[in-house]
């Protein structure tokens, strides 16, 4: 008769999943269920599961989570570009407000002995299209496989004297935009047969002063663009086909300058808002149906007549309520800098103007992106 005795196995190796199980001594593990082995020699019951509830504090359901986290002794869970807190007292989740993630990534376009400013870029399927000014003197652009990251045309030179290139995606093409000698001028890129066409001018009566201009896609077949004018107190506006040419609408002007700035973003109802400043008129805004037609005479945004607001732009707001507009204030000093941001309606009125970002200026035009199950408007600039 055989008698019990103990046997002791020092659990202190873990589980051994690379040896034969046949072979595996005493000691390592095969498999391990509802455990956890911490620590040599000790093995411990895995903590369990419950269902949390998915209501919130103030009673709504926030669904299923994306992403969970914890910080300090709190659960957070991610959920619509929102972050809760998990409340043990109530069992349900607090709103602790936006938590919108953003991944940046980057890769050189060009590297050599000059300095490249006042970049854009614009990418259309799988193609993209870079132009900068350049200390060699002008404009200068690439174009870039996206896939490959294979240049397809490098560093080539769009114009030796021209300034402030501006980049476009629109109707199965890209667009190169820039200011010449009191013109305004377009390259335009097939991304079936990428290479830079023949520059075309699509105005020739910019402010040689403060040639400011701005584009935006229209509709389907159109192109919307606004300009200081030269020799008057006026901004243009005129629209451009795929070709490009001008299209078969007559331009129309403003009767105020835009000699700090102007912009151009295409609103609700497909309406053309002109946003503009100048030291006189201060920061205005006016609104064109698709045809140029009046919808809105210029309004304020701003009854601010000091020479400061050096850059707007815009975006629609989701919700089809109007324009939201982002404009920089200079000062003396560049950390009294600061970033205002104020509505457009389209009734031809403006909400109160409101302090965006202190000691910062903007570096990029404004985008908005926010996921269909997300109720907020979501717009990012770069500052």
């Amino acid at each position: 008769m055989l008698r019990r005795a103990n046997f002791n196995v020092d659990f202190t190796q873990g589980i051994d999943s690379k040896s034969d199980a046949k072979t595996v001594i005493p000691g390592k593990l095969l498999r391990l269920e509802n455990a956890t082995f911490k620590k040599g020699g000790r093995i411990d019951k895995r903590f369990g599961y419950s269902l949390l509830s998915s209501q919130t504090i103030a009673g709504t359901d926030i669904g299923a989570a994306e992403a969970l986290a914890t910080f300090n002794d709190e659960l957070l869970q991610y959920n619509q570009q929102k972050i809760y807190a998990y409340s043990e007292a109530a069992g349900k989740w607090v709103d602790k407000g936006d938590a919108v993630s953003l991944i940046v990534n980057s890769k050189q376009v060009i590297r050599n002995t000059a300095a490249q400013t006042i970049a854009d870029s614009a990418v259309l399927n799988g193609v993209s299209v870079y132009a900068w000014e350049d200390s060699r003197g002008g404009v200068r652009a690439s174009i870039y496989d996206e896939t490959t990251g294979t240049p397809i045309v490098a560093d080539s030179e769009l114009s030796a004297t021209a300034t402030r290139p501006r980049c476009l995606a629109f109707a199965g093409y890209l667009f190169v935009y820039y200011y010449r000698s009191g013109s305004l001028y377009v390259c335009r890129v097939n991304p079936v047969a990428p290479e830079f066409e023949a520059e075309v001018s699509i105005a020739s009566t910019v402010n040689t002063t403060y040639p400011n201009y701005d584009v935006s896609p229209l509709t389907a077949t159109r192109v919307v663009f606004a300009y200081n004018v030269q020799g008057a107190n006026e901004v243009e506006v005129a629209l451009h086909d795929t070709t490009p040419q001008l299209a078969a609408v007559a331009p129309i002007t403003i009767a105020e300058a835009g000699s700090n700035s102007v912009a151009v973003v295409v609103g609700p109802g497909a309406e053309i808002y002109v946003a503009y400043h100048n030291g006189t008129n201060g920061l205005r805004c006016a609104i064109r149906n698709v045809n140029l037609g009046l919808v809105q005479a210029p309004f304020y945004l701003e009854n601010y007549t000091a020479t400061g607001i050096g850059n707007i732009t815009g975006y629609r707001r989701r919700d089809g309520t109007g324009v939201d507009f982002l404009y920089e204030v200079g000062a003396a000093a560049t950390y009294n800098y600061l970033i205002k941001s104020v509505t457009a309606l389209p009734a031809g009125t403006a909400s109160t103007p409101a302090v965006f970002l202190r000691s910062v200026g903007l570096a990029s035009k404004a985008f908005s992106y926010t996921q269909e199950d997300d109720t907020n408007d979501r717009a990012y600039v770069a500052v």
